[in-house]
């Protein structure tokens, strides 16, 4: 399954909007992930069709709940899904450096086919915000005259 991530930035909240595409960029808008207007270090990811809405938050682990379970992406890379209840492993995956504008996500071993999409999104979403926080380079310096 192909999915494509466009980035738009998010005026509102001074950071960034992802939509992710079913296919390629002309495929249908599958969900669109947003930072949390009330959370910091919180982004809403919403699916479409239908009325899903995942907060997914990134501190370690990086948390969410989807039908009523709760899940978390762990290890130093998250590149493991672990379903909370259970400490079942859900999903694994290799995560890859962005290439210039294309993020490679790797192989994803998901053992529930039907959470497909939230696998893919959630574990694309927490690459992006790490990559996010990495790149963001606060630099100051006192100028003696």
């Amino acid at each position: 399954m192909l999915y494509y991530c466009v980035r738009e930035p998010d005026e509102q909240y001074n950071d960034t909007k992802l939509l992710f595409h079913r296919g390629n960029r002309d495929g249908p808008i599958i969900a669109v992930a947003d930072p949390c207007p009330e959370k910091k270090y919180e982004t809403d990811i919403h699916f479409f069709p239908g009325n899903l809405t995942i907060p997914l938050r990134h501190s370690h682990p990086r948390h969410f709940a989807a039908y009523n379970r709760g899940y978390h992406w762990k290890g130093p890379m998250a590149n493991e899904l672990i379903e909370d209840e259970s400490n079942g492993v859900v999903a694994t995956y290799d995560p890859s450096v962005f290439e210039g504008h294309r993020m490679r996500i790797g192989v994803i071993d998901n053992k529930q086919p039907d959470m497909q999409d939230i696998v893919v999104i959630t574990a694309m979403v927490v690459q992006e915000r790490d990559e996010e926080c990495k790149s963001k380079v606060l630099f100051t310096q006192n100028i003696a005259n």
